[in-house]
């Protein structure tokens, strides 16, 4: 015999059927005290029996002989029952242990199955009129349905099996991935024809905002960026929405990502989504690289941070109190967001034209960006000005419009350029990173304070302070 150190089992490693049943270890030693007691009374009894056996009184010897028997018999039948009990917990432990590998086989044959059904087409047959006659094709198509079925075994399957869990994630986002720019018949979606475009005319702006050269060049990129606008706008509507089997999937994998505790966020790439809703609960388990996203709705109440890289964003809207959202490197097109008050929002190095913010957020970081149409806010608030924390740095601002907030000592306006840009009723006192040159080429309104630091540009209108304004019958 043997110590061992489990926590489970007899304290004594024995041999053949008495190792290591299925029982604590405080149950198998009280379980051995007894049977040593046992066997100890009995052998009392035994020893009691035999003295009177041997003591020649044959009353005394009668009863004993009568007493012998009962004791005998638990003799005989203990250690039987003991040696049954423990053949029946080892026929207990073979049993469990094909039912834990008859389970496996059933979840390897259930993900088996349902990869099978993912992939599952049907064929179209088609007849074709034509001077020479009919003719019929055949067309091979996804089978909607199928799939469905193989998307909802998965997530059945995740469930009953965390082992398995992370897997089939993983098998609903390549799912997403590469079924998401197919239509219903299989056919691939055009990729987007929106495309960076060169900002050359920056550096004659960068000395004169009057250089007729540069402002030329601005009117070609104004013309070229407008006729782009209405290619993408055409290329966005004739999008038909996202597979119903794509939608399930996503779905499918929100529920999942949510359940793992701790929930680490997954990425989603090259993804294409048509009028998806998207929830917080999603948006804070998901992270998102080189998709495209055409009429989304994104719902970031208490989502704990949203991360767009890469991606195209085109008629969307973001809507949450407060939203934190990063977007870097991307493309946005008349993208609206609501609802953004005391918002932390980051737009670095994207391409962004007709953006509109209808309530201004306490952080917006757009450097870097190109800004078209920019609108911030879209409305007036009637209360107090906001105060927001608004950078910049080498932003081109184009045909854009601020107003009606108040700038912290935080912000950062050292643009590229801002041509045909205008602020009204923009408080600027306290900014301290500003390039003059810039500055003097905003158009203001008499209630836009200029920097404290800087004399007030000759361009702008006096400042007055009684809030009367010349210039307010001006609609935006």
């Amino acid at each position: 015999m043997e110590k061992r150190t489990d926590t489970r089992g007899w304290p004594l490693r024995l041999i053949g059927a008495f190792e290591q049943p299925t029982i604590s270890t405080p149950i198998s030693v009280i379980g051995i005290a007894l049977f040593v007691l046992l066997v100890v009374v009995g052998f009392l009894a035994i020893g009691w029996l035999l003295a009177d056996l041997l003591s020649g009184d044959q009353k005394r010897a009668a009863d004993a002989a009568k007493a012998a028997l009962p004791v005998l018999a638990g003799a005989v039948g203990l250690p039987l029952i003991v040696w049954r009990l423990l053949i029946l917990d080892r026929q207990t432990r073979i049993s469990e242990a094909k039912t834990d590998i008859d389970r496996e086989t059933h979840y390897t044959s259930i993900f088996s199955r349902a990869i099978e059904q993912l992939g599952q087409t049907r064929e179209l047959k088609r007849t074709i009129e034509s001077e020479e006659g009919s003719s019929t094709t055949t067309a091979t198509a996804p089978n909607i349905e199928v799939r469905l079925g193989g998307i909802h075994s998965l997530s059945r399957l995740a469930d009953e099996s965390a082992r398995d869990q992370p897997t089939i994630e993983n098998v609903l986002r390549s799912y997403i991935r590469e079924n998401s720019w197919s239509d219903r018949l299989g056919r691939p979606h055009e990729r987007s024809p929106w495309s960076r475009r060169s900002t050359s005319w920056v550096i004659g702006l960068s000395d004169d905002y009057q250089d007729k050269e540069a402002n030329a060049e601005i009117r070609k990129w104004i013309e070229e960026t407008d006729a782009k606008i209405k290619q993408t706008s055409r290329w966005a509507n004739s999008l038909p929405e996202t597979r119903v089997d794509v939608n399930e999937a996503a779905d499918s994998l929100e529920i999942q990502t949510s359940k793992r505790t701790p929930s680490p966020t997954s990425l989603l790439y090259e993804c294409l989504f048509v009028r998806r809703h998207f929830s917080s609960k999603f948006l804070t388990h998901i992270r998102f690289r080189r998709c495209t996203f055409i009429r989304c709705t994104f719902d970031t109440d208490d989502a704990s941070g949203v991360s767009i890289i890469d991606s195209n964003i085109i008629d969307c809207v973001f809507t949450g109190s407060p939203l934190q959202l990063s977007i870097h490197n991307s493309t946005l097109g008349n993208t609206r967001f609501k609802r953004c008050l005391n918002s932390d929002i980051s737009l670095t190095d994207c391409d962004a034209y007709q953006l509109v913010f209808e309530d201004p957020p306490s952080k917006l970081n757009a450097d870097g960006s190109i800004l078209y149409s920019f609108r911030l806010p879209s409305r007036y608030i009637m209360e107090k000005t906001p105060t927001i924390t608004l950078s910049l740095a080498g932003t081109i601002l184009l045909r854009a419009e601020l107003r009606n907030m108040k700038l912290s000592a935080d912000s950062n306006l050292r643009v590229m350029a801002n041509p045909d840009t205008e602020i009204r009723d923009i408080d600027l006192q306290d900014v301290i990173d500003f390039y003059p040159d810039d500055l003097r080429g905003l158009k203001a309104n008499q209630r836009s304070v200029h920097p404290k630091n800087a004399d007030r540009p000759p361009a702008w209108p006096p400042l007055d302070l009684l809030g009367h304004d010349i210039d307010d019958d001006i609609p935006f």
